[in-house]
């Protein structure tokens, strides 16, 4: 239901909306769903993927790190480079990768 309602508040954006909030899996169902479509001229730039940055920590009493927190990033479109409020992302791995999204 939570997906849907982020679906439906997505296909209802205005024409000069600039931004929007998704969950991650969203995202990676419409790019699944939208290759080979011939953009129009409506563009977002920002998109804002919520809880899609992990920050993760070394478990004293195990192997297996876990979550400590997790933020929203910030996808500009524009300038093709990702963003996490709060974070220094140079050092990140993921960072230094090309911020890698699940359909890289």
């Amino acid at each position: 239901d939570e997906l849907r309602w982020h679906l439906e508040r997505f296909l209802n954006l205005p024409a000069n909306a600039e931004s929007v909030e998704m969950p991650l899996p969203l995202l990676t169902v419409l790019r699944s769903g939208i290759s080979g479509i011939e953009p129009d001229s409506v563009r977002l730039r920002y998109f804002v993927l919520l809880s899609s940055y992990a920050e993760m920590v070394q478990n004293p009493y195990g192997i297996i790190p876990y979550v400590k927190r997790r933020r929203d990033v910030i996808v500009d479109v524009f300038k093709r480079n990702c963003t996490v409020p709060g974070v220094e992302l140079a050092p990140d791995k993921w960072y230094l990768q090309g911020c890698k999204t699940p359909w890289h």
